[in-house]
C-alpha cells in the first residue's frame, strides 16, 4: 500500500481540502451487537476523533459527528437484529433508502454502505492525504475500531 501511494505521488497525484479518505471495512462478521458497539465507540470519542484527525471544518458536511438522537434511540431500544438497527438508522429520512447518495451516509461512521451497498462499514473522517505513513495509520485505526466493535461485549456512548 505504501509503495502504491508513493508511486501515485511521484506520478503527480495531489489532494486538496475538499476531499477525504473513506475506509470501508468488511461487514460480514458484524451483528446487531457489534454495530451497536461501533455506534457507541464512535459517539463516545466524537470530539477526540475530530481533534486528533484534524478534520477540516469545510468537510464537516460530509463526515458529521455521530447523531446523538440515533445513539440515544439505539441505546434505549437495544435492537437485537440488524433490520431493527437499519430501521433506526434511516428513521427520520424521507428519501428512498436504496439511493447511493443517501443523506444518512455523510457521517464519520456510515452504515448506509452496510445496509444498502457493499455490506461494509465505512469510516469517512480522514483528510485527503498522500503521505503513505499517515494513510497507513488511518487504516490501522479503522481496523482497531472495527476489531473493538466486534470483540467487545458492550460499549457505552459516554
Amino acid at each position: 500500500m505504501q509503495e502504491l501511494v508513493r508511486r501515485l505521488r511521484k506520478a503527480g497525484a495531489f489532494t486538496n481540502n475538499s476531499c477525504g479518505i473513506h475506509i470501508h471495512l468488511d461487514g460480514a462478521e458484524h451483528t446487531a451487537r457489534s454495530i451497536r458497539n461501533f455506534v457507541n465507540i464512535i459517539a463516545s470519542k466524537n470530539d477526540l476523533f475530530y481533534k486528533a484527525l484534524q478534520i477540516a471544518p469545510s468537510r464537516m458536511g460530509y463526515c458529521k459527528k455521530m447523531d446523538e438522537i440515533l445513539v440515544e434511540k439505539i441505546n434505549r431500544k437495544k435492537p437485537k437484529t440488524l433490520p431493527q438497527i437499519e430501521s433506526l438508522w434511516y428513521e427520520g429520512y424521507s428519501e428512498s433508502t436504496n439511493r447511493h447518495y443517501h443523506s444518512s451516509r455523510y457521517h464519520f461512521l456510515n452504515l448506509h454502505s452496510f445496509f444498502n451497498g457493499n455490506h461494509t462499514v465505512e469510516l469517512r473522517g480522514f483528510n485527503s492525504e498522500l503521505h503513505a505513513g499517515k494513510i497507513r495509520s488511518y487504516i490501522v485505526l479503522a481496523l482497531a475500531l472495527n476489531n473493538q466493535a466486534l470483540t467487545q461485549k458492550c460499549a457505552s456512548a459516554k
